[in-house]
């Protein structure tokens, strides 16, 4: 295998110079990539053929009746960089065989999004790609080398692995012309026009780093990561030479080597075989792979057959009736059984056969706001998950000596927890602004994202102790709320009230409930609800703002204060790179989604309090009168029927806002925001929460309306969660006052 070197062109005489001239300036390299490690075009109507492992042209091609379309795909080396390195220029040149004599085709390079594989990529299973081209070049005037521009696209892949993918390479108007251009691949071995493979120039400055430790990077090429006599970081090339010719040999940053048959043809029903002398492919059909529960048929192999299914290489005969039982090889998931199309379609979860019951498919998450299990319960109203707090609608005893104490305990605890929540998403939305206008407005400036650091201290000292902690704040209101009047005294709510099921309910969360005369149970209770305000409240949070963890980290904060923040990267703290107008509405966007999720998490979980606490007087103060009652559920119609139903709703206005911080202003308009920069981990990064939304039935994300969607549901399941925190017999008030369901 070759790697690309690292040109250092007189930089003995570079850096003498630049040490007396000017000792501060930074020191640029030159990395030349002589060829891509992985490349091939894709057919339109070829829509299973591959194309790569032995092609050796790159073909972009546009066709007014949209059959005939061509693209190409091309991925660099890059594990020469080092992490961490500021790119200053990035260009790609591809050398173009052919002149289509057109001196207005425009071809595009666009950034790949998911990962591809040479050997395996045809049209039928292309990788996404950007909607905009990172960069454009005139391509019908002549043959030579077309450069494209990549220097952000190159400086993201460097900082962030999973943003490594290469370009798609396609005409921009790819209905516009009958015109294709043939670049040369990586592929051609004629010796004259080896020089003309693909190639990408980098010019970039090392990090800087005074000890081998701050060189180390996550990069799965690379190797023997150090700090230079010239206190840069440098790093070797894996190396994935497999010594077997009929191997294409590529280094993936995410996992390492990958050594792939250049005669796979993608489909599961051929045997497939490299003759290593000559290079030449066999691919055998096994009709036996055709023929299941659902369908039978023979391996046809053939890749430009437009019949054949385009995974298996099957030529389906015949399907059995929809309905008829087969297995798709999970036991918990029954009865399986065969639709129209000769597929086997697993059954719903079994969690009540036993044999399920140990089965991951039938685990519970106590937290997440989904049905695991499919057994129409989630979280805290699983019984898998322990028992709510239910006083099967009793008060703690005496009206005026133990249930107002309870009552009032009960709105003190809510009140500093609402507080605590709501100051708490306030702090960590002004930190993250600052630091995410600094990304997208000015990249790079130190002295912005000083600034913004410094505003995040500001804002996440409440997180740390001190007489400004949020903890300590929460702990002296419950206490006020609940504990003695006066030090030496009882507490206004005994032990008992505060754990057992008809008072306060929180015996069935706090496990020092067990000893409820121990002195540490305020605390305990206090603690608990501090945990639950601080794990939700970020998890809301995050919702509105995808790169939360990202964010918050390039803003110094200490992320072990925020426990429930998934700790995962997203967009290498780097911004869109786009113009001022479109990253200052990006920026705005971002802003509008998060206050309107906010706000509406606040009134739902104030309609359910007021709910809850109507009910709970009722209970506490007045047991049994059927009057305070029915009182008391006329005002939970009231407050939670605006909350989701109608136009005026409070769940209608947040999809309003949303819709205003972030779409059309005007019908038929464009949206202020495109959905691709909603989406991409350099914008406001939805795609990073793509798998949870499709946990909460919002599959896709295709609309700014599934990300509204998505957002309400999230947030309605974590409101319920605070209050069921604050009040552990939230479910059973609510339920009492007729407000249980959305």
């Amino acid at each position: 295998m070759r790697f690309p070197p690292i040109a250092r062109p007189g930089r003995l005489a570079a850096l003498l110079l630049a040490l007396l001239i000017a000792p501060a300036l930074v020191r640029a390299e030159t990395l030349v990539v002589p060829s891509a490690k992985n490349d091939a075009f894709i057919m339109k109507n070829f829509k299973n053929r591959n194309t790569g492992a032995r092609n050796k042209r790159l073909r972009v091609e546009a066709a007014p009746l949209d059959a005939k379309v061509k693209r190409s795909l091309v991925q660099f080396d890059l594990s020469p960089l080092p992490t961490g390195s500021t790119v200053t220029s990035a260009v790609i040149g591809l050398y173009a065989e052919v002149n289509a004599g057109n001196q207005t085709l425009t071809h595009g390079a666009h950034r790949i999004l998911a990962p591809w594989e040479e050997a395996r990529v045809k049209w039928n299973n292309q990788p996404p790609f950007a909607a905009s081209a990172s960069a454009t070049a005139l391509v019908g005037t002549g043959r030579g080398f077309k450069s494209f521009d990549v220097t952000g696209d190159v400086q993201a892949a460097i900082n962030l692995c999973s943003a490594d993918n290469g370009w798609m390479v396609k005409d921009e108007v790819e209905t516009g012309s009958n015109d294709a251009i043939a670049y040369i691949a990586s592929e051609e071995d004629h010796p004259a026009d080896v020089p003309n493979r693909p190639q990408l120039v980098v010019t970039f400055d090392p990090p800087a780093c005074v000890t081998d430790d701050d060189c180390k990077d996550t990069n799965f090429c690379t190797i023997n990561e150090h700090c230079g006599p010239d206190q840069r970081c440098a790093v070797d090339p894996v190396g994935c030479d497999d010594g077997n010719p009929c191997t294409e040999d590529v280094c993936d940053c995410g996992v390492g080597c990958r050594n792939e048959s250049i005669c796979d043809d993608g489909l599961s029903c051929t045997t497939d075989s490299c003759e290593p002398t000559t290079l030449a492919c066999t691919n055998t059909p096994v009709d036996s792979v055709c023929v299941t529960t659902c369908s039978t048929g023979t391996c046809s192999g053939d890749p430009d057959d437009p019949n054949i299914d385009p995974n298996t290489g099957c030529l389906i005969e015949t399907t059995a009736p929809a309905g008829t039982p087969c297995s798709d090889g999970q036991a918990c998931s029954t009865p399986d059984q065969c639709d129209a199309s000769g597929t086997c379609v697993p059954g719903p979860k079994d969690c009540n056969d036993p044999s399920c019951g140990t089965s991951p498919l039938c685990a519970e998450q106590c937290n997440n706001c989904i049905d695991d299990n499919e057994d129409g319960l989630i979280d805290r109203d699983d019984p898998k998950c322990g028992a709510v707090a239910d006083g099967n609608g009793q008060g703690a005893g005496d009206p005026r000596f133990k249930g107002k104490p309870v009552l009032r305990c009960q709105k003190g605890i809510r009140a500093a927890g609402s507080r605590y929540a709501s100051q708490l998403r306030t702090n960590l939305q002004k930190c993250t602004d600052g630091v995410f206008l600094c990304l997208q407005q000015k990249p790079g400036d130190a002295v912005c994202l000083n600034k913004a650091r410094a505003r995040c201290a500001k804002q996440t000292a409440v997180l740390q102790g001190g007489a400004t902690s949020l903890d300590l704040r929460l702990g002296a209101k419950i206490t006020k709320a609940c504990g003695p009047k006066k030090p030496g005294l009882l507490p206004v709510v005994s032990g008992t009230d505060l754990c057992r099921a008809e008072g306060l309910g929180f015996g069935s969360n706090v496990e020092v409930c067990q000893t409820p005369q121990s002195p540490v149970l305020l605390a305990a209770v206090t603690s608990a609800i501090a945990e639950e305000h601080r794990c939700r409240t970020v998890e809301l949070f995050a919702t509105g703002v995808p790169r939360a963890t990202e964010l918050l980290s390039s803003g110094g904060v200490d992320l072990s204060t925020l426990p429930c923040l998934l700790d995962e990267t997203q967009g290498g703290s780097l911004g869109l790179g786009k113009p001022a107008a479109v990253v200052k509405a990006v920026i705005s966007c971002q802003r509008g989604i998060a206050t309107a999720g906010a706000r509406f998490v606040k009134q739902v979980l104030a309609a359910e309090q007021r709910c809850s606490e109507a009910v709970a007087q009722c209970i506490q103060t007045k047991p049994g009168n059927a009057t305070c009652l029915a009182k008391a559920q006329k005002v939970c119609r009231t407050v939670t029927g605006k909350l989701y139903t109608g136009p005026q709703s409070r769940e209608a206005k947040l999809r309003t806002a949303i819709a205003r911080a972030c779409g059309s202003t005007t019908v038929g308009k464009a949206p202020r925001v495109a959905l691709g920069d909603l989406r991409s981990l350099f914008g406001i990064g939805y795609d990073a929460l793509d798998d949870l939304c499709s946990g909460f039935g919002v599959g896709g994300l295709a609309t700014l309306d599934d990300v509204s969607e998505c957002l309400v549901r999230q947030h309605v399941c974590r409101a319920y969660q605070l209050l069921t925190s604050q009040t552990p017999r939230a479910h059973e008030l609510l339920s009492v006052g007729g407000a249980i369901g959305r």
